[in-house]
């Protein structure tokens, strides 16, 4: 599964132009704009922001397979639908914290982008 985002993810970034993007790709694209003439710029930029933020979501979901990959070697029951969206996320962290399983809520609450603090609060009872 990490492999086939990788893979999309590749392809993606072949379709902006090059085999690979910067990590300071952003900042350039904003130059690449402005010395564009008007009329080329907003389309060229509206396409780009698009890209970006496929890209943007590439990199939501292999972080996702990544924690789904950690969670199921670690002997944890769950699935895609755990991980689908930022409600089902914060019920899979609490279901973690009732398991006792704290590293791994806190592990999931920055794959995932929700709230830590559920996690850091039992976290904090144990030391």
């Amino acid at each position: 599964m990490k492999n086939g985002l990788l893979y999309a993810k590749s392809l993606l970034r072949k379709l902006a132009g090059g085999s690979e993007l910067p990590s300071n790709w952003e900042r350039n694209r904003d130059t690449d704009d402005t010395s564009s003439d008007a009329g080329s710029s907003s389309v060229g930029s509206q396409s780009t922001d698009e890209l970006s933020e496929i890209l943007s979501q590439a990199d939501i979901w292999l972080g996702r397979a990544e924690l789904l990959q950690s969670l199921l070697g670690s002997g944890i029951a769950a699935s895609l639908d755990d991980i689908a969206d930022g409600e089902s996320s914060a019920h899979l962290r609490d279901r973690l914290v009732a398991e006792e399983r704290y590293s791994m809520a806190v592990y999931t609450c920055k794959k995932c982008k929700v709230d830590k603090s559920p996690a850091y609060q039992y976290c904090s009872f144990m030391y």
